[in-house]
């Protein structure tokens, strides 16, 4: 039959909400293509902004707050209602229901003609599982509002970055033989991303009497099992699935987790969808619209060509709900602000500098320690966080709002600022901050960037300056308190925006008690007459009680290494490839220095003690709980190995002269450690060793601070050598009391 149609001018202007997510953020870019006036609402215009085509009105608003949504509606005589929530805290059927009924009553003061709402297809009168339930529920309060409602219910969608597709993706690329549980086994009706888009555009100007709900999918009825198979053999893959009837949701969904980009919560609450048939039961859809659904094969052909491209159009992990490990800090009360920071000068230009870390994370990794950022990913899937492993939208560039592994961009500044707020679980929030400065190698900026302790003033304008100005108020530079929250708004719907508001409001002072400022050395020195950029990195804290404190003085000797690790793979990358040869030609002969006057000073001390060991030393009396002789050789080659390691790393991060002190140090020691084996065995004197081997513990006790304070890593390393000397010191003197 002929479509009906209504006017652009009958239905426009219209409002668009869910524009960060899969389906919303490809919605829009249809509804411009066809010339319609698009309104986006979201609670972050800043992170959604960029993401969008020119030309189009973003505002403010937030569905639980029922009075942002005024100004959002004012004018619209179409509304697209794409939010739900997977994956949340608490309750989140009364946080959906609150939801709907805030922005169907406003819809309807506003005088909104229609809303065109996305819900899940599933039998009412069966035991539908909470999520498709509460789906249903949604359009129900949205048409009891009086406002028409144009609600349709649809299956898996199907499209390169959707939720469905990412998880059969992972599951048949990563396992050649899968255990499959009895929900794989759930008939469902798929739909394509394009044929869902092409439904959600029609209903905008079809002519339709009263509230409708229309159930769409493809032609195709197929369980996940059949979806897992065509994909394998599209992509010319032999898996062997085995059945295990005992595996629960719950168990399901940790290993999905295990698996696939998907946290436990994500997946819970899409494997309790699963195990509901979805298939259409009523065909009214396929009659009042001229849309002609493709079947699965050609679907996933389709995205699979899309993800050929790399950069998935939008992805199921975009929306701003999707990140649960900071939603929301409501009401809670935070400590003082903990920074740890450290800079770096590259001899390259800003442009060079910002590559790498806009490139950063996903594939490129974290460019130092990624076994540790792995482990990291791994604790935070264990308690339900996102992990390390979704990825990013496009290895190249990275835009507002852009998920990041278990970080999403706060905001970019080409070429001169990357912000990433963390979205793991943790007791506090988080952001890690890259910024440049193309004039910073100047001697001014290097007095401003010095890597003595920022004075707390100091400090406080810098915090305040990099998170921005959404959370400035929060650093006040004059330390005033400042009044009680008053927001009371639910974890799973807020995001950084919230946490940036509701900072302006807590009752606290912010200080830092970690500020922190590392200088460390340049890859490669710098030529006369090159550029030459400064990269500052930052990491800030906001600890939640006890709990928050602990959590950062536990993990910050492995932010010692690991961040200073990642700013020196950065200023390595940054330099053209001639110069990173150079560089990592330089770093390799640094250690087979360090080792070469290490067991230099070693062979010298072996010259003395080889020729005493079976004379003069065996007829020596000696404790019970004297070693072997046999031990000693291999202890000391690995104590050597650690010593010469330690002091490369403290080289490599901060080089000679700032170095200078603590290498001081270093052979100062190391020339005590030979001079007790020619006082011990060459001159057979063990009352002066002992004296000696006091002095030396002394020394190494001393160059294990001083490399502490430089790098955990390289303090940590110290450690055995510092205990064994402490052992051969008391054996020293139990030698010379017994054969004195």
């Amino acid at each position: 039959m002929a479509e009906q149609q209504l006017d652009k001018m009958e239905v426009s202007p219209i409002l668009l909400t869910g524009a960060s997510g899969y389906v919303g953020g490809r919605l829009v870019r249809v509804l411009q293509e066809g010339g319609y006036p698009v309104r986006c609402m979201t609670r972050r215009p800043e992170y959604l902004a960029p993401r969008l085509p020119d030309g189009l009105e973003v505002v403010q608003g937030d569905v639980l707050d029922a009075d942002s949504l005024t100004e959002a509606l004012e004018g619209i005589k179409t509304a697209y209602y794409l939010i739900h929530s997977m994956g949340g805290k608490d309750s989140f059927e009364e946080q959906d229901r609150k939801a709907a009924s805030n922005f169907a009553q406003a819809a309807r003061e506003a005088g909104v003609r229609r809303i065109i709402y996305l819900g899940g297809l599933g039998d009412p009168e069966k035991d539908l599982s909470p999520h498709l339930r509460s789906r249903q529920e949604v359009g129900k309060i949205l048409r009891e509002s009086g406002v028409q409602v144009i609600e349709f219910r649809a299956s898996i969608v199907l499209g390169s970055g959707s939720l469905s597709y990412e998880m059969i993706r992972a599951l048949v690329e990563r396992l050649p033989v899968m255990i499959t549980p009895r929900w794989v086994n759930e008939l469902a009706q798929p739909i394509a991303i394009e044929d869902l888009l092409s439904y959600l555009s029609a209903a905008l100007t079809k002519k339709i009497e009263g509230s409708q709900v229309y159930e769409i999918g493809g032609p195709d009825q197929v369980s996940y099992e059949d979806l897992m198979k065509v994909y394998a053999r599209q992509r010319k893959l032999h898996r062997l699935m085995v059945p295990v009837p005992f595996l629960t949701p719950r168990l399901s969904s940790l290993w999905l987790t295990i698996v696939t980009p998907l946290y436990a919560g994500v997946g819970r609450e899409l494997i309790n969808s699963i195990r509901n048939p979805t298939v259409v039961q009523d065909d009214q859809a396929l009659r009042d619209f001229s849309v002609q659904p493709r079947g699965v094969p050609e679907a996933i052909a389709r995205a699979l060509s899309n993800e050929d491209q790399a950069i998935a159009e939008t992805r199921w992990s975009d929306a701003l709900a999707n990140g649960t490990g900071n939603a929301s800090w409501s009401g809670f009360r935070f400590g003082n602000r903990l920074i740890d920071s450290r800079i770096i000068q590259v001899p390259a230009t800003a442009e060079e500098a910002f590559t790498p870390i806009r490139k950063i994370g996903g594939a490129s990794g974290w460019y130092y320690g990624e076994w540790l950022w792995a482990v990291r990913g791994w604790l935070d899937l264990l308690f339900g966080g996102v992990g390390m492993r979704r990825g990013r939208r496009d290895p190249d560039h990275l835009r507002t709002g852009d998920v990041l592994d278990c970080w999403r961009v706060e905001q970019i500044e080409p070429n001169r600022l990357l912000r990433l707020a963390a979205e793991m679980k943790l007791p506090g929030r988080a952001w890690l901050e890259f910024e440049l400065d193309p004039e910073g190698c100047t001697s001014s900026a290097a007095r401003r960037m010095n890597p003595q302790k920022v004075p707390d003033e100091e400090a406080l304008q810098l915090a305040s300056s990099r998170i921005g100005d959404s959370t400035s108020s929060a650093i006040s530079k004059e330390k005033e308190e400042t009044p009680e929250h008053q927001a009371d708004v639910s974890a799973r719907q807020q995001d950084m925006s919230d946490d940036a508001k509701q900072a302006s409001n807590v009752d606290d002072e912010y200080q830092p008690q970690e500020d922190r400022e590392e200088l460390l050395v340049s890859p490669v020195k710098r030529k006369s007459g090159e550029p030459c950029t400064l990269i500052r990195q930052t990491a800030i804290f906001d600890p939640v009680g006890l709990g928050g404190l602990l959590y950062w003085y536990s993990v910050y000797p492995f932010h010692q290494f690991v961040f200073a690790g990642m700013l020196q793979g950065i200023a390595e990358r940054a330099l053209t490839p001639e110069r990173r040869k150079l560089a990592v030609w330089q770093k390799w002969a640094g250690l087979a220095f360090f080792l070469l006057i290490t067991f230099g000073a070693a062979a010298l001390g072996s010259m003395v003690t080889l020729p005493k060991i079976e004379g003069w030393y065996q007829s020596l009396a000696k404790p019970t709980w004297t070693p072997p002789s046999e031990l000693f050789g291999p202890v000391w080659t690995v104590l050597y190995i650690l010593m010469a390691c330690s002091a490369w790393i403290v080289w490599k991060k901060f080089g000679w002269r700032r170095a200078f002190p603590s290498l001081t140090c270093y052979g100062i020691q190391l020339t005590l450690n030979a001079l007790w084996s020619l006082i011990f065995f060459g001159w057979q004197n063990p009352g002066l060793a002992l004296f000696e081997i006091l002095c030396l513990w002394l020394a190494i006790l001393i160059t294990a601070f001083l490399f502490w304070k430089r790098s955990a890593a390289a303090g940590a390393l110290l450690m055995p050598y510092l205990a064994w000397v402490t052992f051969a010191a008391a054996l020293n003197f139990e030698i010379w009391r017994i054969n004195s």
